[in-house]
């Protein structure tokens, strides 16, 4: 199953950006650059526990092709003329602390504390401009991809493939007819998304000096006056399932042994795009997860060993059914969209059948009818980061991925497709940028 998740990650990755990279490598007649860059880093602790991290610093180097834009699609004037490409970067992890788990011949469960190790990834990558002036402009950059760690199975990373997303931020000055000097203040983030148990991640601030080189002549903007577009709004459905290991754990297993339960989310909404660059989406969010079963199982061994502070249940599919209202924000890069959002749950199916009433509040106060039977991850509010690629005629068809994310740590990886029923269209307005 490990390798099967694997898979279908870098498959989905792989396709995403053949599509990125759509007339991409045209070094002849595109403004094309190289980018180096060395970056130092100091390691973030996810918990009290963790507070050691940040004495073991983190090396790294860059190395980017990016292509910048001129506007000669109206999605990049809107920008202000981001760039956009590839990027390998290497990081040498000093952290030779971590905690790593295993079972030796004799079934045994034997602890030891061994380095990370180094990282390799491989992303893609926007960079924006906040503010750009003749000779030097303060950008943003936005990256996302896959990371490579050779030693996994420790406390941090529990697996050999992962997700990488870093942000970027710093000024970039022009030095010449081909070249850049850029600073960037970076967060970086590695994990699996809980597809391979343990799922810390490992979490990154960051300080980076670089160098930029135009392979070409750098490019002439195109400026518009204005541009015609129109308001739109439709009625969307989407459907985005997943898989994950679960902390909640049965009969001493370790955290790597847990068996994979199933998740899905179904949504239904409203999607406003009220401007070129960004749309909101309002909806209701009905979700299932088969790892609902094991917290009634939990319930059955405390009950039969006394200790069960709430009544005993027996379990029903219904009791893995939650629904939620959620909302989301995305920044529309043409057909591509970096989204951000949460939702709060209204219902959980594990009322079904009994007097207890849901709590309504922010706070981690529950009842102990709800500690015992609602999973961590269902637990009163989430929030959703992640992308869509817009498809088909007038973009009606969407698929992405998003991170499912409750308390700062990820619940599972959503891959999502959805498709727009029914669209209306506003009067055309002319949109200066």
């Amino acid at each position: 199953m490990k390798k099967i998740a694997t898979l279908f990650i870098l498959m989905f990755i792989t396709s995403f950006s053949t599509i990125y990279g759509q007339n991409f490598f045209d070094f002849k007649s595109n403004d094309m650059y190289i980018e180096g860059g060395l970056r130092y880093g100091i390691n973030i602790p996810f918990v009290p526990r963790h507070a050691y991290i940040k004495d073991f610093p983190q090396y790294g180097l860059d190395l980017r092709l990016g292509k910048q834009t001129d506007g000669t699609k109206e999605w990049e004037e809107w920008f202000n003329y981001p760039a956009y490409g590839f990027l390998f970067r290497y990081e040498h992890n000093t952290l030779d602390s971590a905690k790593h788990e295993y079972r030796n011949a004799t079934n045994d469960i034997i602890t030891e504390w061994v380095p990370i190790g180094d990282c390799f990834t491989l992303a893609g990558f926007i960079n924006g401009h906040i503010y750009k002036g003749r000779k030097w402009s303060f950008d943003y950059d936005i990256m996302g991809g896959l990371s490579f760690w050779p030693k996994f199975g420790n406390e941090f990373i529990g697996s050999f493939m992962n997700v990488h997303l870093s942000i970027y931020a710093g000024p970039t000055v022009q030095v010449s007819k081909n070249l850049d000097v850029l600073g960037r203040f970076i967060f970086s983030h590695s994990s699996n998304g809980a597809l391979v148990l343990p799922n810390h991640g490992v979490n990154v601030y960051s300080y980076q000096l670089g160098c930029r080189y135009h392979l070409n002549d750098r490019a002439e903007y195109i400026n518009r006056d204005s541009i015609l577009w129109h308001k739109k709004t439709a009625l969307y459905i989407s459907d985005a399932p997943g898989m994950l290991q679960t902390d909640t754990e049965l009969n001493g297993q370790m955290s790597g042994e847990g068996k994979y339960y199933f998740c899905n989310t179904f949504q239904v909404g409203i999607t406003r795009q009220f401007h070129p660059k960004f749309r909101y989406d309002v909806g209701f969010d009905i979700m299932y997860t088969d790892e609902s079963k094991i917290k009634y199982l939990k319930a059955a061994e405390k009950y039969e060993a006394g200790e069960l502070n709430t009544s005993l249940q027996t379990y029903k599919p219904l009791n893995s059914l939650h629904i939620a209202a959620s909302a989301m924000f995305e920044i529309l890069y043409n057909r591509f969209a970096f989204c951000i959002g949460g939702g709060y749950y209204l219902y959980h199916g594990i009322y079904n059948g009994t007097t207890e009433k849901k709590t309504w509040d922010f706070s981690d106060e529950l009842s102990n009818f709800e500690e015992q039977y609602l999973p961590t991850s269902y637990q009163n509010y989430y929030e959703r980061l992640g992308f869509k690629y817009y498809f088909g005629n007038n973009s009606r068809h969407y698929v992405g991925a998003f991170m499912k994310v409750h308390k700062d740590s990820i619940d599972y990886i959503e891959w999502t497709y959805g498709i727009q029923l029914v669209q209306w269209t506003g009067k055309n307005t002319h949109y200066k940028r």
